[in-house]
């Protein structure tokens, strides 16, 4: 997320400016616990299993190249890059107000339509 520290810029933004980034680190920003629709591949699943399972996202993998999400009805963590965000609805109840960075949602659509002129 852009911080009003760094001039509305995110931390990858402001370190580029500086360092010269490999193309693997340039995967676009993602809004946490919104909706994840995560494919669930053919030996991983039986024949009457969905191939899609509904979850929420918890961020990046550490030490893979993917998208850590969690299915709360299964209790299973799936790290994987082919997933399709659902970032207009959150999984759990919309929070109205950021505990730790102390923004309300009027601030962050600002920020996303910021984000959104910039990379145009």
């Amino acid at each position: 997320m852009p911080s009003r520290v760094l001039n509305f810029y995110t931390q990858l933004q402001t370190l580029e400016r500086y360092v010269k980034l490999p193309l693997t680190l340039h995967i676009p920003p993602k809004i946490f616990g919104c909706v994840v629709f995560v494919h669930v591949l053919k030996h991983q699943r039986s024949k009457l299993d969905p191939y899609v399972v509904i979850c929420v996202f918890l961020g990046y993998g550490s030490h893979t190249k993917g998208y850590r999400c969690y299915d709360p009805l299964t209790r299973k963590l799936y790290v994987t890059i082919d997933v399709t965000f659902l970032e207009t609805e959150y999984f759990f109840n919309e929070p109205s107000m950021s505990v730790l960075q102390g923004e309300n949602r009027h601030e962050q659509q600002i920020w996303i339509g910021f984000i959104l002129t910039i990379l145009k």
